[in-house]
């Protein structure tokens, strides 16, 4: 078992549910929620995704498997489609991120999001939210 969490660790997960969301994304249309495989030695993790056009995210925000953004946010940099990358990390939450002494009794979640704009890749760059105000 882990204690704190390794860098090198969690980057390679990262690039593990990149690169499987990358494989998954181009099979499935805009607005939808979808369930992306992992190899089975990963089995207890679970990852979805969904893509979402800025402006209908910008209106309706999302709601969609435990995340809730309001509407009025946008991505930095812009990108004309995005797409949110949902983790579940599961019965595997204390290999990444244990702390020594203490039991977790809750899995770690979380989600990044990238540029969806190109139809049959993720963009590399992870982009951050901000809200806008507004009148």
């Amino acid at each position: 078992m882990a204690y704190g969490f390794n860098y090198s660790d969690v980057d390679l997960l990262d690039d593990l549910f990149h690169s499987s969301a990358n494989e998954t994304l181009p099979k499935h249309r805009t607005g939808r929620l979808f369930n992306i495989s992992l190899p089975s030695n990963y089995s207890g993790m679970h990852l979805s995704a969904f893509r979402l056009r800025s402006w209908t995210f910008w209106t309706s925000g999302a709601n969609y498997n435990s995340i809730n953004i309001p509407p009025r946010v946008v991505t930095t940099p812009y990108a004309k489609r995005i797409a949110i990358v949902y983790e579940n990390l599961g019965n595997w939450s204390s290999s990444y991120f244990g702390v020594r002494n203490y039991s977790m009794v809750t899995p770690v979640v979380g989600f990044t999001v990238y540029d969806a704009s190109n139809s049959k890749n993720l963009g590399n760059e992870e982009l951050v939210f901000h809200l806008k105000g507004g009148g």
